[in-house]
Formats: structure tokens, C-alpha cells, sequence
């Protein structure tokens, strides 16, 4: 099938965005909660999981950046035709006709993905700036950010702050990380704070590389937007929801866990973690502030179309659902709430479920940990979500 679609400028589907300060062209994908379509045709709903593979044609000066571990292969330097093959096995050699010289273009093709949702997928590409670590201990991280911005990039900040998290969320959930590397792409123009793509976090770049001097709050906020993304790895990634109406447990999980990642310090993480709870009371804030509207809702929202799902990006999810969240852990004990995880993601890794699954593994984990006490989860849910 040939599918063919225009580059978007409203930050959805696949965005285009051209720096004043020096003309270069950047594109980056936004597919949450269903703009997959507008670059490939898709079934687009989190419970109609695949395996995706792909291949990029792009100029030798850009970098391309997927879900997955990539190999690239410049047309000029392809004297064993490795990257003309690639193209008469996939069918599309084809796409090299809208270049007017095939020795400026790059190929970059991309390992296949595991199993996951459409609305995971991601695919940047542009001039970027790129920073490497390759640490043995670690999957491969990598930064890439526009050429105009390198000056405000705290790199080595990322890089840590990413392997301090990655230790405490494979310690307590009791699961590796379930990916092959961790790419952060600063992209500008962006919807939101940041996307938790499979592998290919996209950040808004106004938030992590706006300006040389940053406070502690701020930093703060940078050190938990980076956090909250590398949870959803396993929260909505290895484990996604069936369906939108459970959008806040993936939301407000990530949100509470990652504050909790931060309090908690450890290497790069340890100048921020007094400021985390404080913090994480703005989002509190927001929750009450929107419960007091008529547009408030549960916090397990009805949500009849796809059309609903991005309203409930909103503060009751995110803020209300946090503190829920934090509410149940302080309930049931961190050590009890972390077996509750465990079984969940052991239970439910690469599969879809909803709020009775993740109750159900709670309450598995409360009853094995404490017999002898009596904690109805059930009740619990439905008094306060």
C-alpha cells in the first residue's frame, strides 16, 4: 500500500517546525491519544497492539529517530549496496525519485518493535545536536536537540537523573526495562510537557533547554518530566490501558511514582528530592481547583469516543488521581503497594487492562503480605475514584 499525508503544523500527527535562528527544518510525531492515521493507516486505539518496523529516507545531515534501535546507511558511502538493498527488499526503492541527488540521501532502518500500541509510536527526525552514553550497566541513552538550543542542553543532568530512576523503578516494580534504549528528543512548538514514546521520550524543549540558569523548583520540575516518562515505561507502555476511561490510573501513577522517585534521591536526583513533595502539592492544587468546576468528573471518567480522551487531560486525572494514588500507597505500606506492582507487571506485561486488573493485583499483594489485616481495595475504588 502507498499512503501518502502532508506534514502537520497543530503539534499532532507528524509536526513540522523550522528554526528563525538558522532555517533548519525539525519534524517530530505526537500521536496521543489517536493521531497515528494522519501518518499511517492504522487501527488507532491503545488495545490493538503490534509489532512495527521501519524505514526512514532522509537527508545525510539529518538524524532519524524511532521506537527502536536503528542502522543507517548514507547512499554516498554504500559501496556494498546495503542500503539499496533494504529499499528493493522493502519494495520502496521507489521513494528515491522525489530526491534530486540519491547521494544526499541517509537511510536509517529500524528494529522491530515489540508489542505495543499505536499511539506509542514515534518518529523525529532533523539536524539534531546529538549527545551519546553508552554505560555498560544501562541500556544506550541518547539527546537530541536542535542546533540553536545545545547551549541550554544539561546532558549529563539527563543522563543521570535517567540511570538514578531506571535503578529505582526496575528495584521496586520488580521488572527490567522493558526497552531497548532510552532517546530524549527536545522538540520545540510542543503540545505538551513531554510523550512517554516507547523508547523515544519527546519532550517540550521550552521546559528542559529553554535557559542557561535554572532555580531549584525548576530544576525540580525538569528532574521529575524526565521521571515521569521513563515510569510510563512500564506504566502504560509494557502495561497499557484498554481504554481511555482508565487514562488517569496510567496519568496519575506516573505522576505520584515519579515524585515518589524523586523524594526518595540518590545520584543527580539528590538536590531536588525536598523540594519533590512540595512540588507535587501544585499538582494537588489543580486537581481542587477543577473538582469545583460543573465540567468536573470521577476520576475514572466515562469516556464514550476518542474524541473525549484528550478532555481528560486535565487536572482531576493528573492532580486528583496523584493523590489518590499517594493516598493508596501510604494506605497499604510502600513495601506492600511495590509487591501489588510486581504482581501486576508480571501478571500483565505487553497486554491491555483496566481498573479491576490493577486492584485485583493490589489486593493480591496485600493479602500475601499481611494476612492477618483486612483491606478492601474494592471498597476503596469505589468510594474515592
Amino acid at each position: 500500500m502507498r499512503y501518502m499525508a502532508p506534514y502537520n503544523k497543530n503539534r499532532v500527527g507528524l509536526h513540522t517546525f523550522t528554526d528563525s535562528s538558522d532555517n533548519q527544518q525539525y519534524l517530530y510525531s505526537q500521536f496521543e491519544a489517536f493521531h497515528a492515521f494522519r501518518v499511517f493507516p492504522c487501527f488507532d486505539q491503545p488495545d490493538l497492539k503490534a509489532k512495527m518496523s521501519l524505514i526512514v529516507l532522509c537527508p545525510t545531515e539529518w538524524r532519524a529517530v524511532s521506537n527502536a534501535i536503528e542502522r543507517r546507511y548514507n547512499l554516498r558511502d554504500d559501496n556494498n549496496r546495503s542500503g539499496r538493498h533494504i529499499l528493493e527488499r522493502s519494495g520502496i526503492e521507489w521513494f528515491l525519485h522525489f530526491y534530486d541527488d540519491e547521494s544526499e540521501v541517509a537511510i536509517s532502518e529500524f528494529e522491530q518493535t515489540p508489542r505495543i500500541s499505536t499511539y506509542l509510536y514515534a518518529l523525529c527526525a532533523g539536524p539534531y545536536q546529538v549527545f551519546e552514553d553508552y554505560d555498560p550497566m544501562y541500556v544506550p541513552q541518547r539527546i537530541f536537540v536542535r542546533q540553536s538550543l545545545v547551549e541550554f542542553l544539561r546532558h549529563e543532568l539527563m543522563f543521570g537523573i535517567t540511570k538514578t530512576t531506571l535503578d529505582f523503578y526496575q528495584r521496586n516494580f520488580g521488572a527490567r526495562y522493558p526497552f531497548t534504549k532510552v532517546d530524549h528528543v527536545m522538540s520545540p512548538d510542543y503540545k505538551y510537557g513531554a510523550m512517554e514514546n516507547v523508547g523515544c521520550i519527546t519532550y517540550s524543549d521550552e521546559i528542559m533547554c529553554s535557559e542557561k540558569h535554572m532555580s531549584v523548583p525548576k530544576l525540580t520540575f525538569f528532574t521529575v518530566v524526565i521521571q515521569h516518562e521513563l515510569c510510563h515505561m512500564w506504566f502504560g507502555n509494557l502495561v497499557t490501558m484498554k481504554w481511555w476511561n482508565d487514562l488517569w490510573l496510567n496519568e496519575a501513577f506516573a505522576t505520584s511514582l515519579s515524585y515518589k522517585a524523586c523524594s526518595e534521591g540518590g545520584p543527580f536526583v539528590e538536590p531536588y528530592k525536598d523540594e519533590a513533595w512540595l512540588h507535587m502539592s501544585g499538582y494537588k492544587r489543580w486537581g481542587l481547583a477543577e473538582d469545583l468546576m460543573p465540567s468536573n468528573h470521577k476520576i475514572q471518567a466515562e469516556c464514550p469516543t476518542t474524541d473525549t480522551a484528550e478532555s481528560l487531560i486535565d487536572g482531576i486525572t493528573y492532580g486528583k488521581g496523584s493523590s489518590m494514588i499517594k493516598q493508596l500507597i501510604f494506605l497499604m505500606g510502600w513495601e506492600v503497594f511495590c509487591k501489588g506492582l510486581k504482581i501486576y507487571f508480571k501478571r500483565h506485561a505487553w497486554s491491555n487492562t483496566e481498573l479491576p486488573d490493577f486492584i485485583n493485583c493490589m489486593q493480591t499483594g496485600f493479602n500475601e503480605s499481611r494476612p492477618d489485616e483486612e483491606l478492601d481495595l474494592d471498597n476503596w475504588s469505589e468510594k474515592w475514584l
